[in-house]
């Protein structure tokens, strides 16, 4: 398999498109940030989680895109290949992976954050105890996927805790709102987590496209695809926070 990089002022960058791809992710992350920060302090501080999915999404994708991909060799002695690093013992398997926590963890941390963002989203439609149920659900959750993954240190756990939340938990969320709204919020969202299939897919058939292309393999389209996703939640974050009906409500509580 042909080996990509590029160098660059005596440097070496690897999985250079991999890297530009999660920029990207990083880009549109930071501008709806930005943007629903705003709308939310506006608003009387409503939804004000949502935001900070958006930042500690890009944050992640930032850190990916400079220690997992473009220049690993920096903080690790010798790159290996996946049958060398699942044989070591935990504490050098922990130790070779330090580089690619930051990334991981803030994953984690953003579906969190998305989840908990939903379930304020949903308050008017469920009671206090359902809604405090579901808050200790979110939080036992992250506990355990990030136990998990720094038993594991393998990124499989934060993908499969990534896959749970927006198709087990936050889709149905959205699917009920629109069903007794017919909020225009619920579309785009609904629309993304469709669309975030496409990623899923191409990570299943790795080792396919990373033969057909190497310059640009199933981590490129699948970080195009979760920029394209990153914008439909942002579309449908941005109509949700400006709410009037719940707006109001959490001006006058």
């Amino acid at each position: 398999m042909e080996k990509t990089q590029w160098i660059i002022g005596g440097i070496t960058i690897m999985e250079p498109m991999t890297a530009i791809t999660d920029f990207i992710v990083t880009i549109v992350c930071v501008i709806a940030f930005l943007r629903l920060r705003k709308i939310s302090e506006e608003n009387h501080g409503y939804m004000k989680y949502y935001p900070y999915f958006f930042l500690t999404m890009g944050l992640g994708c930032f850190f990916a895109a400079i220690m997992t991909h473009a220049i690993p060799y920096t903080m690790v002695e010798q790159m290996l290949m996946k049958e060398q690093i699942n044989a070591m013992e935990w504490q050098d398997k922990f130790l070779y992976h330090l580089h690619d926590l930051p990334n991981w963890l803030l994953n984690i941390l953003s579906v969190t954050l998305f989840e908990i963002s939903m379930v304020e989203r949903i308050s008017k439609n469920i009671s206090t105890y359902n809604r405090a149920r579901y808050m200790k659900i979110a939080m036992a959750e992250t506990a355990i996927v990030t136990i998990l993954l720094l038993w594991k240190l393998n990124y499989a756990v934060a993908a499969a805790h990534i896959g749970f939340a927006l198709y087990a938990i936050e889709l149905p969320m959205m699917l009920k709102i629109y069903r007794e709204t017919q909020s225009p919020e619920a579309k785009p969202l609904i629309t993304g987590s469709w669309i975030m299939l496409i990623a899923i897919a191409a990570m299943a058939m790795q080792k396919i496209l990373v033969e057909y292309s190497p310059w640009f393999n199933h981590n490129d389209i699948s970080h195009c695809v979760i920029a394209i996703t990153m914008y439909l939640f942002y579309q449908s974050a941005k109509i949700g926070m400006k709410d009037s009906t719940h707006v109001e409500m959490h001006g006058r509580a």
